[in-house]
């Protein structure tokens, strides 16, 4: 388990975040951020550059309206 795993399971909702704005996460960070129950979280997600679009394409029907406009707008 990376320092990158921990850190995206920390109680603390800002620490979260932090993680969700880096670029060098696996598939699976993304996917597991994205998921976070912290609309801040997802929409952290759903704002990076490197986020894949299978994830996206989730985020873009996220019950969060913020979360869906911020995936709909990256996926064009």
């Amino acid at each position: 388990m990376s320092v990158l795993d921990l850190l995206a399971a920390d109680q603390d909702e800002d620490v979260r975040i932090a993680v969700a704005q880096k670029r060098k996460l696996t598939a699976d960070l993304f996917s597991q951020l994205s998921r976070d129950p912290s609309p801040n979280v997802r929409q952290r997600i759903a704002s990076n550059a490197k986020t894949p679009t299978d994830v996206l394409e989730r985020l873009a029907s996220d019950a969060d309206k913020s979360v869906a406009i911020e995936a709909r707008t990256r996926l064009g």
